[in-house]
């Protein structure tokens, strides 16, 4: 090599070898991703995905859901799809790529997805360096974003888990830095907002996070830092209405946008009412998938109404249980804690979920990696059992596909479906028994942060009923301080789990 040829390489090498190693991460993790362009997945959904786009390139969006046939999705990734739409008009030769299996059009209904992914690992990176060390922010953002079960749904399968989500991990990025700056506290709190409105607009899962976001102002102990968080939450909560508005006209330009909004919503959750839609969560536990909701209950003879009462009862009580312990502690590893565990007890306690309904806590789970090794057994946990969960329903794909005799498509694998749901309610109750007992470690950790505020009127009113439960829950006090109250809450939440999981099972309504 030549004098001149060695100069010339030896700063493109000091260049390479100097790259951040958070962009070495990533695009580790594009890479990957790349490799799975091609797959079909669940081809399903993707062929859903590639025939909305269509019908977007075709129509304009107050037309689309006349003309698209069948459309369970609310109108927020639609925009996404109508950006896409536009773009792939423009690509030369796509008139004649039905003869090819739309192969072009495949790679961009994937494309937000994988980048959402991306998008994704850096705010877990950001999260986690504002607590923890550098190279425990690197660790998290690596977890993420060469995460085996993350590619998995963006690449291969196709699916859009991690653009919904991934606006709430913004959302509560941006609820984090709100303190930051105090003149920054609004604009923040309102993007905040306006992400998560976002995200709910394209589903609906993460709307009982909104319930955090506004005990947010009330975990304040100053009453200037609290009137503003008040003012941005105001703020937030208009701007996402007016969102949902526009984003509702520009499908259904009517008065009764909102309403139809509501409507889209509705029948959206009532496509699949069963207790679990291959899901491993807690009706996965000795039950089949794929049971009605709607079945009664009965303990002992007396019906004490249908699961999907049940589930939606069990999933107010947690999220009631976990902001209230939030507004009692009151620190930024309180809310990203609790944000998680309310993703997790959406997915665990509520029917009709499907196999992917664990990515928000899964994802949320990330950022903890920040608080110690709690976060990064949750995520390994929620790793393995989201990889199984979605290896089990391409499985169930086939077996329906097929119509493989001698097969009981509602339990493909009692050996894994049943051990990898136990895991997954374990891990809940496990995490929340810790979150509400809130002694020791959080506690203690959240102090050296300087987090935790003094106690104020606010917080004791509104953390009053989590206070009151603090005596049970926390793990250093066992049951020694148990009272007839504690008693009676937790043999109420065990007699609820036990007609759920173990009544229904062995004795089934009559038929």
């Amino acid at each position: 090599m030549s004098a001149s040829a060695r100069a010339s390489f030896a700063p493109a090498t000091a260049a390479r070898a100097g790259l951040p190693p958070l962009v070495i991460i990533l695009g580790a993790g594009l890479l990957l991703r790349l490799l799975f362009l091609g797959s079909t997945g669940f081809h399903n959904d993707v062929a859903a995905f590639e025939s909305w786009t269509l019908t977007l390139r075709d129509n304009p969006p107050w037309l689309f859901y006349a003309k698209s046939g069948f459309a369970d999705y609310p109108p927020g990734y639609f925009v996404v799809l109508w950006v896409l739409a536009k773009i792939y008009a423009l690509v030369p030769g796509v008139a004649n790529e039905a003869n090819h299996g739309w192969p072009i059009l495949r790679v961009m209904v994937k494309l937000p997805a994988i980048a959402m992914d991306l998008v994704n690992a850096g705010v877990v990176y950001l999260i986690v360096r504002r607590y923890a060390a550098k190279n425990v922010a690197l660790v998290a953002s690596a977890l993420l974003a060469l995460n085996p079960a993350a590619i998995y749904v963006s690449s291969y399968w196709g699916q859009v888990d991690s653009v919904s989500w991934g606006l709430v991990l913004i959302a509560l990025w941006l609820v984090l830095r709100a303190g930051d700056e105090p003149a920054k506290t609004v604009p923040r709190l309102t993007l905040a907002w306006l992400a998560l409105a976002f995200s709910v607009l394209i589903k609906p899962q993460g709307a009982t996070l909104g319930l955090l976001l506004l005990a947010y102002p009330f975990a304040a102990s100053d009453a200037a830092e609290r009137a503003r968080r008040l003012t941005g939450t105001i703020a937030g909560l208009v701007s996402a209405f007016a969102l949902a508005g526009v984003v509702g006209l520009l499908f259904h330009p009517a008065a009764d946008v909102y309403g139809w909004l509501f409507g889209r919503y509705a029948f959206g959750s009532n496509v699949y009412q069963y207790t679990s839609v291959n899901a491993f969560n807690l009706y996965a536990l000795r039950m089949p998938m794929w049971n009605p909701d709607n079945a009664a209950i009965s303990l002992f003879g007396f019906p004490v109404g249908s699961y999907a009462t049940w589930g939606v009862g069990l999933v107010l009580a947690a999220t009631v249980l976990i902001v209230g312990r939030y507004l009692q502690r009151r620190d930024d590893r309180a809310l990203l804690e609790g944000a998680m565990l309310i993703a997790l007890a959406f997915f665990v306690l509520a029917t009709r979920m499907h196999e992917r309904y664990v990515y928000g806590a899964f994802l949320l789970a990330m950022p903890l990696l920040a608080f110690g090794r709690g976060g990064l057994w949750s995520s390994v946990v929620l790793t393995v059992t989201m990889y199984l969960n979605l290896a089990y329903s391409l499985a169930y794909q086939t077996v329906m596909e097929q119509k493989i005799v001698g097969v009981n498509a509602s339990d493909l694998w009692p050996g894994v479906s049943h051990p990898a749901a136990l895991a997954n309610v374990l891990l809940f109750f496990w995490m929340g028994y810790l979150y509400l007992g809130g002694g020791g470690e959080a506690t203690a950790a959240a102090g050296e942060q300087g987090a935790v505020p003094a106690a104020t009127p606010w917080g004791n009113a509104l953390g009053a009923v989590a206070a009151k439960a603090r005596g049970w829950f926390d793990p250093r006090e066992g049951l020694i301080g148990m009272v007839r109250l504690d008693w009676a809450i937790a043999g109420g939440i065990a007699l609820g789990a036990f007609a759920i999981a173990v009544i229904g099972y062995w004795w089934p309504p009559d038929r």
